[in-house]
């Protein structure tokens, strides 16, 4: 048995096995990274009241959860650019009153996300996340919790983008 042990761990030791966002080096190496405005390819969804702030809040996001990479300088002009596509942006009523009356709604994201280095796509995926609100008919209610929910969509879309650029493909 012990035999079996010492075997397994020499061979996970050589595998390069290791948790998720905590193995790899961040983009291969690159030590300063840019993160252009995000572009907005998705049709405008006629519910949607905080459509003209997709972008700002994403890129946000994005800059944000890379600032707290110690190794990596979040620049103007960097080695790398990180360049975010929104794909779609959907509000999907997702439960409903016994009187057929929207009750809550998700809102789905989907990001196309590439990282340029000397013109070479370096990282490239498309990240997907979605998140449920209640609904409501006043419109700055309605507002405040579709924005609240992207908020916290665009906060773990840049922190999966963060694993899986770590991770060693």
């Amino acid at each position: 048995m012990l035999a079996k042990v010492f075997i397994l761990s020499i061979l996970l030791q050589g595998c390069g096995y290791h948790v998720a966002g905590r193995g790899g080096e961040f983009l291969k190496g690159v030590r300063s990274l840019s993160v252009s405005p995000f572009v907005n390819q998705a049709g405008r969804d006629r519910a949607s009241l905080i459509f003209s702030e997709l972008e700002q809040i994403l890129t946000k996001a994005f800059t944000e959860e890379l600032t707290r990479i110690s190794r990596v300088e979040i620049v103007g002009k960097g080695e790398a650019e990180l360049r975010g596509t929104i794909k779609a942006y959907r509000l999907i009523p997702s439960s409903y009153t016994s009187g057929d009356v929207i009750k809550e709604y998700r809102l789905e994201v989907v990001l196309s996300i590439r990282v340029l280095k000397g013109g070479e796509e370096i990282w490239g995926g498309e990240l997907t996340d979605s998140e449920e609100f209640p609904a409501s008919v006043d419109p700055n209610t309605f507002r405040s919790k579709e924005k609240e929910a992207l908020e916290k969509i665009a906060s773990r879309l840049a922190k999966l983008f963060k694993e899986r650029a770590s991770e060693d493909f």
